[in-house]
């Protein structure tokens, strides 16, 4: 397989903590085995629904792509903010299949959210387990049935602590292809 070129631009809409950030960007590089760089303008929030006391998903996806930086193979925004999409009470991120742009909320990741007490190493995996599934999507993989894979769906956050941040036999040799056409 030869050596993939690029990078992947790991950003922020509103405040994420350094830490959180270089954890991710470590684990991030080692699964995709590509450098991740950590683009230190912060992002303004978009796409605000008062009634939902939500942000729209793809609002924040289209801003991204538009502030996308254009020398980024792919960009991942980590946000703090509770996100939905039309139908959905919630969404953990959203990616463009295919595309180049991922974003992950860290809102619902944390155990507090859902009345568990607080455990920082289930919380920094939780996160760890999302941006691999969202960049997945931007690679091109899809959903997967297989409940360990990381991109098997997560209706809740059950879901997600029964997955891992690595990929089953199919969707790794499908990455593995993927990395190797850039």
């Amino acid at each position: 397989m030869k050596e993939p070129k690029g990078f992947i631009s790991l950003t922020r809409f509103g405040p994420v903590a350094a830490e959180i950030e270089e954890h991710l960007r470590r684990e991030l590089a080692r699964r995709f085995g590509l450098p991740v760089r950590c683009f230190g303008e912060e992002l303004a929030l978009v796409g605000w629904n008062p009634e939902r006391q939500q942000y729209l998903g793809e609002a924040l996806l289209a801003e991204l792509h538009r502030a996308a930086p254009p020398d980024a193979l792919r960009v991942l925004a980590l946000t703090e903010v509770d996100l939905y999409a039309p139908e959905m009470d919630f969404i953990f991120g959203q990616a463009e299949v295919g595309g180049r742009t991922a974003l992950v909320s860290l809102y619902r990741l944390y155990p507090e959210a859902s009345g568990e007490a607080p455990n920082r190493a289930l919380f920094l995996r939780r996160a760890l387990v999302e941006c691999v599934h969202e960049l997945g999507h931007t690679f091109g993989l899809v959903h997967c049935p297989i409940a360990s894979c990381a991109m098997h769906f997560s209706e809740g956050i059950d879901e997600t602590d029964r997955k891992g941040p690595g990929f089953c036999r199919i969707h790794a040799r499908q990455l593995r292809a993927a990395l190797a056409q850039v």
